[in-house]
């Protein structure tokens, strides 16, 4: 019975002690909203300067692929980091409507002032 029941508490121990691990990971692994604001704003002058040249469809993605890589490696983070984040943070309402109004800002602001440095 006491091997039965120490068993049962080493079990409960290390599933709780995988929790702590996955949450934690999951934290780390979320970008701070002023890092997300400042990749989202580098996306969408991405996306703005490719559409206005007109390329064709596979031109597009090819060239979405090579600048995305670009963007990733400024920030130092991965694509799956990225969309993790934002999974995060559009799960809060509150949260991503604050960061894209930031971003929505910042690009208004861009496009008063035309500077903008990559």
């Amino acid at each position: 019975m006491n091997a039965k029941l120490f068993l049962l508490s080493v079990i409960f121990l290390l599933n709780a002690c995988q929790s702590k691990v996955d949450t934690a990971l999951t934290t780390d692994a979320v970008l701070s909203e002023d890092t997300l604001v400042r990749v989202l704003i580098d996306v969408h002058m991405l996306e703005n300067t490719i559409l206005a040249h007109n390329f064709s469809k596979d031109s597009n993605i090819l060239l979405y692929e090579i600048k995305d890589e670009r963007i990733w490696k400024k920030y130092n983070i991965t694509e799956s980091r990225f969309r993790t984040s934002m999974v995060n943070y559009a799960a809060s309402p509150q949260k991503i409507d604050a960061i894209y109004a930031r971003v929505l800002d910042s690009l208004n602001t861009i496009s008063t002032t035309g500077k903008y440095s990559y």
